[in-house]
């Protein structure tokens, strides 16, 4: 039963996503944001120690996170 109550929350999301408003004022797009892998298949993550040196090595000033 569960199952069908997440079929039918992704359906209803899916029929009005273009109701939907930015919560930001904005629409991120690839231009204004970026999407962080914090996985261990990150290739460019596995470079550094901890995950808070990778942090300290991207764009904070122009890009949303």
């Amino acid at each position: 039963m569960t199952n069908d109550i997440g079929a039918q929350l992704v359906s209803a999301l899916l029929q009005n996503q273009n109701n939907f408003a930015p919560i930001l004022g904005f629409s991120l797009t690839n231009e204004n944001a970026r999407e962080l892998d914090f996985s261990v298949h990150n290739k460019e993550l596995q470079k550094y120690s901890n995950a808070e040196d990778y942090t300290n090595t991207l764009d904070h000033e122009h890009f949303i996170w």
